[in-house]
């Protein structure tokens, strides 16, 4: 078929491009507002279709309120953790790095994740070996090999514990 032989509801005929495009206007139109639900990883979210196309529903309320569009580094926050409640009173705006501060802080409770490596049951090191690896390290005179034997984990993980890629909250 040809781009302009688009068939028109009335079989048979068919319609060229003005037509084509009004069809198409009126049957967005109608649908404008639509809420579906969209899983974002473990959560679900209310979508609406808006003149810009399918957005959460969650941000558009929250544009709304401030009177303004949000910034990519604006995350909207859910304070009871459920995303399909979008009453203004659950919703809190944040940055994208306070966002994540609040998830890594509720983790446990919310979950079921370990908010930090020492409540892990498989973890070797703790707070204090932490703290203790870092101050002999920085003491100089001995190698991260060496604190690697002496605290059962390899040279690796001491020199991220060392430069904080790892126990960034000790």
């Amino acid at each position: 078929m040809r781009l302009a032989e688009y068939p028109s509801p009335a079989l048979g005929k068919t319609w060229g491009q003005p037509q084509r495009e009004k069809h198409r206007a009126t049957k967005r139109a109608k649908a404008l507002g639509n809420r579906t639900r969209a899983r974002r990883g473990k959560t679900f979210y209310w979508r609406i279709l808006t003149d810009d196309g399918y957005r959460y529903e969650h941000r558009v309320l929250m544009e709304r309120l401030l009177g303004r569009p949000l910034g990519k580094h604006e995350v909207v926050h859910h304070v009871n953790g459920d995303g399909l409640d979008n009453r203004v009173e659950n919703l809190r705006l944040v940055t994208r790095a306070e966002h994540n501060l609040i998830h890594w802080e509720e983790a446990p409770r919310d979950m079921g994740a370990v908010s930090r490596r020492s409540e892990h049951h498989m973890s070797k090191l703790t707070r204090e070996k932490v703290l203790a690896i870092r101050s002999e390290y920085a003491a100089g005179g001995v190698r991260q090999s060496d604190l690697g034997e002496k605290y059962g984990v390899s040279q690796v993980n001491i020199s991220a514990v060392v430069r904080r890629k790892v126990w960034k909250h000790v």
